[in-house]
C-alpha cells in the first residue's frame, strides 16, 4: 500500500469517528458540504478518490483541524 493511500485511510477513519461522536449521518454531512449522499458515501467507502478540496470540506464540516504539512523529509546521515 502506498503512503498516500495510508494517509487517506487514516483521514477517512478520523472523519468516520468524528461523525459517530457527533451523531452525524452521511446524509447530514452531505448537506453540510453541499454534495449528494451517494457522493459522501462513495468517498467514505473508498470507492472514489479523495480530493484535497473535499478532504478540507469534510474536515471543516466536522470541526476537525486540517493542516496538511508539506515539507521536505529529514535526511539522516551516518
Amino acid at each position: 500500500m502506498k503512503e498516500i493511500d495510508k494517509i487517506e485511510l487514516d483521514f477517512l477513519s478520523r472523519v468516520t469517528q468524528a461523525m459517530e461522536a457527533k451523531g452525524m449521518t452521511a446524509t447530514a454531512l452531505a448537506r453540510k458540504v453541499n454534495v449528494s449522499h451517494s457522493g459522501v458515501f462513495r468517498v467514505l467507502s473508498g470507492a472514489v478518490g479523495l480530493s484535497f478540496e473535499r478532504a478540507y470540506q469534510l474536515a471543516n464540516a466536522l470541526d476537525l483541524e486540517f493542516y496538511p504539512m508539506l515539507r521536505e523529509k529529514e535526511v539522516v546521515s551516518d
